[in-house]
């Protein structure tokens, strides 16, 4: 038999975000500081069910990637400006004020050491620094978090979308706003759970595509697509 006629499938990649590295970052605030941060197994954490996050929506996250050079070395994209941009969303949202040299120092330490983990190009190391007020209150509607916990997770991920690199079908939705305008560079779950139902109702159509929404008031930009976040990034990699 010819062997170049054998065809030999690769095995299917988990989905994106769906494995997590083995080791994760984890901090928290309380008394108007935060803790020392802890590398820990990836693994479940305790959660009042009286917890700020719950009942208030009081998170944020970011995501960004790290990647193997050819040369073996690791390299983080963006990490400042992603870092600047939770930082502003901590701030939007009343959060406890992040220290950017600790975050920095989590995400950098989850990197080293979950290195073997991440995968030759074009893979990479998924981050998601998640930020979350703890503070077990059901009737705090009214006042911030004062208590709340700061995780960094890592994920091994290829391609986002399932059938590999394709052309990506952009539905612009013009009537229904996404957020309030004071709110729209803030990275929050709830924001984005606001694009399910103009992305269902596009699926329904039969007519797969990436849902973005234009601000009423000016249609002249897109403000942000479902998949991605909403602020322009412009710097390069650093090694870690």
């Amino acid at each position: 038999m010819n062997a170049s006629a054998v065809n030999v499938s690769a095995p299917p990649r988990p989905s994106f975000g769906s494995v997590l590295a083995d080791n994760m970052s984890v901090a928290a605030f309380a008394n108007g500081a935060w803790g020392q941060p802890a590398l820990k197994a990836t693994g479940n954490i305790e959660l009042s069910p009286a917890a700020h996050v719950l009942h208030y929506g009081s998170t944020c996250f970011e995501g960004f990637k790290a990647y193997r050079r050819p040369d073996g070395g690791v390299h983080v994209f963006r990490m400042d400006k992603h870092i600047e941009r939770m930082r502003q969303s901590a701030r939007q949202l009343v959060l406890p004020e992040l220290d950017a040299a600790q975050l920095a120092r989590m995400v950098i330490d989850v990197i080293d050491r979950c290195r073997d983990q991440v995968p030759d190009a074009p893979g990479a190391l998924y981050l998601r620094p998640l930020l979350f007020g703890t503070l077990a209150n059901i009737g705090a509607a009214s006042i911030p978090a004062s208590e709340a916990c700061l995780i960094v997770l890592a994920s091994p991920v290829w391609d986002y979308f399932s059938g590999g690199v394709k052309p990506l079908r952009i539905y612009v939705e013009d009537q229904s706003n996404r957020t309030a305008a004071h709110l729209g560079m803030v990275k929050t779950g709830g924001f984005l759970r606001l694009m399910y139902a103009c992305t269902l109702t596009i699926w329904a159509r039969d007519e797969p595509a990436a849902a973005s929404t234009l601000p009423r008031r000016s249609r002249a930009r897109v403000v942000c697509e479902a998949t991605s976040g909403p602020a322009s990034l412009p710097s390069g990699p650093r090694p870690v």
